[in-house]
């Protein structure tokens, strides 16, 4: 800022609401409407478009199956991971060894980790309805 210049706050007003017309301010329907709206926004159970439900729907089950699809990937890449290296490590010639106790350890926990997740994450992503 020059010189002789203060900073002054910008000089708005905020204007009033517009009126309701008093028909419809009185009319017991719209108040029951409002009062009703406010109860099923406190809820949750407000629906703005009755597709909304549809395509809310349609969208969690796409992304859980791509959810699931990205663990049992991860999951088959991780198990094809440990299996190179207990394979590399049964090589007479080769520089890469791993005890016994950690070539067994890698495979029951690696299969184990497998079996399981996929095991919680398609029970968890679709439940039975029973």
């Amino acid at each position: 800022m020059s010189e002789g210049q203060e900073d002054h706050p910008p000089n708005f007003s905020i204007p009033n609401p517009p009126r309701l017309e008093t028909e419809a301010a009185l009319d017991p329907r719209s108040l029951k409407l409002a009062i009703d709206e406010s109860e099923k926004n406190e809820k949750g159970t407000l629906e703005k478009d009755g597709r909304r439900g549809v395509l809310d729907w349609n969208l969690r089950f796409t992304l859980k199956i791509l959810l699931f699809v990205f663990v049992v990937c991860l999951n088959v890449w991780w198990d094809s991971r440990v299996a190179d290296w207990i394979w590399y490590s049964g090589y007479t010639g080769g520089h890469f060894h791993l005890s016994d106790t950690v070539l067994v350890a890698l495979a029951t926990t690696s299969t184990a980790n497998f079996l399981a997740l996929i095991l919680i994450i398609a029970k968890h992503l679709f439940p039975s309805d029973k």
